[in-house]
Parts: structure tokens; C-alpha cells; sequence
């Protein structure tokens, strides 16, 4: 948890063991009500990076990450 300059953070940790359905994962982040979200999530259609800012979500394919 990190906290600055009138924001809160806050992260997690997976390990490479539990593998999230993209599908849901979208899902799930389009509903986020943050100011900015970033993130890696390895899938079962591979391992994505996401970044959240007002303009919208993006998605990008990533080749390696050590866990989620």
C-alpha cells in the first residue's frame, strides 16, 4: 500500500500458478472506478499488461512475467 499527494495505492500478487480468464479479467477492469490501474495477469491466452486512465482501458500482449 502506498499513499501520496491524495492518492491510494494498492497492489497484489499472484503466483504463476493461478491463471485468469481474460475474458473476465476485462470484464471486471472496464468497471474499475479509479483514476489510473496498472497491471500484468498471465491467462489462459497468454500474459497481458493492462493501463487504465480516463481515456480507457488498453491491453497488451507481454512476452514473459514472473508472476501476476
Amino acid at each position: 500500500m502506498n499513499e501520496g499527494e491524495g492518492f491510494h495505492s494498492i497492489g497484489w500478487r499472484f503466483s504463476p500458478d493461478k491463471i485468469f480468464s481474460r475474458q473476465k479479467l476485462i470484464l471486471l477492469l472496464v468497471e474499475l472506478n479509479v483514476e489510473r490501474m496498472k497491471a500484468v495477469f498471465i491467462t489462459e491466452s497468454g500474459i497481458f499488461g493492462y493501463n487504465q486512465t480516463p481515456d480507457g482501458l488498453t491491453e497488451v500482449e507481454l512476452d514473459d512475467c514472473d508472476d501476476s
